[in-house]
């Protein structure tokens, strides 16, 4: 039973690396996007004027 519950935990621990690779992967093509037309300065520019 032990070992099961061990299996589990690090079953969700890789699933949780996995998932913020993916994200880190989404980002850095966003950032690439971005680069290439100016979204990263009107995104940065809305957000910051939607939390004012």
């Amino acid at each position: 039973m032990k070992n099961i519950k061990n299996i589990e935990k690090s079953a969700l621990v890789i699933r949780r690396k996995a998932l913020n690779l993916r994200e880190n992967e989404y980002n850095v093509h966003r950032a690439n996007e971005d680069k290439k037309t100016n979204a990263h300065y009107y995104r940065r520019w809305f957000l910051n004027f939607v939390i004012e």
